[in-house]
């Protein structure tokens, strides 16, 4: 019985990844969006360092399941704060209620004021009086000149609201392999993300067999987690996203192998115990930055039509990762550094590889896959 409700747990937990994911990016423009997923994995490492300090006081494995069970208990109470996707809705054809979320969002923003057009004439074009943090922001769909980003986001939904030739088309799994430029990125996040899960659930599991406190070595993976969160948005933001992703993926293997070749005491008897667990949670600190990274470039780059899908897709190699990894820990009882040698020799595996995508720093997402193709043909 307990093996078949945590295959349960595990299925129902991709119903809340997955949207969860696309909605991120959905609602903000392209200046805001490196700052959202940080924000949800703040959220991430506040549980990690939660967990072991509530294993070490209950010391039960049941109590501590229900301490993690009973507050998604309370989670249903936030649907009325949740507003729905207007990318989404405009996809569908529902240009009534998208318009609705984007006025009300408007008006919790500070600008009641706000004009929401959502239909135009065939060429679109718009005038925006726009300012950052105050004010009333007025939209015209029937002049020109923007701001880039303004101008790209509300000509995509506009664009959506109206159609292409791909508006309302139905989409399945097999249309992530549609085209080559659709193929290739369906490939390479399919990659990255299976050897960023092996690698990241790899290191934290693999915090309770370090040397030293189990406890205490899991809670400083979880609060590792907090400054590569900063830094994960200030690289971002200032270098895009494939060099950082290639550097920490580098930074990651590197530091991983350090681990393998660091003796837990020297000939003389000094303990290197504190210098293992350093190595091990740098290591821990780059991949967690890769990974962060990887999320963001997959909302990004997979377009609106099919873009729940390819992240569900790209979920399945995160999970098959997961899987992966306590595997690959049980070779520590055959050779002690096996594990680390493999999570480290992995790490390089993407970056090259990250090259290959089209970078997207300050661009809007694809809204279809033949907007994917003209993305992939102007870089």
């Amino acid at each position: 019985m307990f093996i078949i409700v945590r295959v349960l747990i595990g299925f129902l937990d991709q119903g809340i990844n997955v949207p969860l994911w696309g909605m991120a990016s959905e609602l903000f423009t392209p200046r805001c969006r490196p700052f959202t997923f940080p924000v949800i994995f703040v959220f991430w490492a506040i549980g990690l360092m939660t967990l072991p300090v509530i294993a070490h006081v209950t010391r039960s494995w049941r109590f501590l399941q229900l301490a993690i069970s009973i507050p998604s208990l309370f989670t249903p109470l936030l649907y009325r704060f949740i507003p729905e996707s207007p990318r989404w809705l405009l996809s569908v054809g529902r240009d009534t209620e998208a318009s609705a979320v984007i006025e009300q969002m408007a008006s919790i923003n500070g600008r009641p004021n706000a004009i929401i057009t959502l239909s135009a004439p065939e060429e679109v074009r718009m005038t925006a009086d726009h300012k950052d943090d105050v004010g009333d922001v007025t939209y015209d769909v029937t002049k020109m000149e923007a701001r880039p980003e303004d101008y790209h986001e509300l000509r995509i939904d506009h664009e959506v609201a109206f159609g292409t030739a791909e508006k309302n088309m139905s989409v399945s799994y097999l249309d992530l392999f549609r085209g080559v430029w659709m193929s290739l990125v369906t490939t390479l996040l399919f990659l990255i993300w299976l050897v960023s899960a092996i690698t990241y659930y790899g290191l934290t599991l693999n915090a309770g067999r370090l040397v030293g406190d189990p406890y205490l070595n899991f809670f400083i993976t979880g609060a590792v987690e907090c400054p590569a969160i900063i830094i994960n948005i200030i690289t971002v933001t200032r270098f895009g996203r494939r060099l950082p992703l290639a550097i920490f993926f580098v930074i990651a293997g590197l530091c991983g192998f350090v681990t393998t070749i660091i003796p837990e005491t020297t000939d003389k008897g000094t303990d290197l115990t504190a210098a293992i667990i350093t190595a091990a949670m740098i290591a821990k600190f780059a991949i967690t930055i890769s990974f962060h990274t990887i999320c963001l470039c997959t909302v990004e780059l997979f377009p609106t039509v099919i873009r729940t899908k390819g992240i569900a897709f790209v979920a399945l190699a995160a999970r098959l990762g997961a899987m992966i990894a306590p595997f690959i820990l049980l070779l520590a009882e055959i050779v002690p550094r096996i594990p680390m040698i493999l999570f480290a020799s992995i790490s390089f595996l993407p970056c090259l590889a990250v090259f290959l995508l089209p970078e997207m720093k300050g661009k809007p997402q694809p809204q279809t896959i033949s907007d994917l193709n003209r993305l992939f043909k102007s870089r």
